[in-house]
């Protein structure tokens, strides 16, 4: 969709209000990676579901990644956010 949005900006050269948001900061931009990383393997069914924390578990386990407590709590909460967008 962003993609998508962007062509509108390049084409009209008026900036979608979707577009119009603060940039993440550099700090947490790994954070964001791994949010969308999980959220390509949601369950999908009747509709979209939410990131398990199963999934959060073996992604971090799989890769790697560190990640603690305050990390996975502030997935869950981009999680909640983009469902509640997500769902209207």
């Amino acid at each position: 969709m962003r993609e998508h949005l962007e062509v509108v900006h390049k084409t009209t050269g008026r900036l979608p209000p979707e577009l119009d948001v603060p940039d993440i900061p550099k700090e947490f931009e790994y954070l964001m990676s791994v949010f969308y990383e999980l959220s390509a393997a949601r369950p999908v069914g009747m509709s979209v579901g939410p990131i398990a924390f199963e999934a959060i578990e073996a992604y971090n386990r799989l890769t790697g990644a560190g990640l603690v407590g305050w990390e996975v709590q502030t997935i869950k909460r981009l999680d909640i956010a983009w469902m509640k967008v997500r769902n209207g």
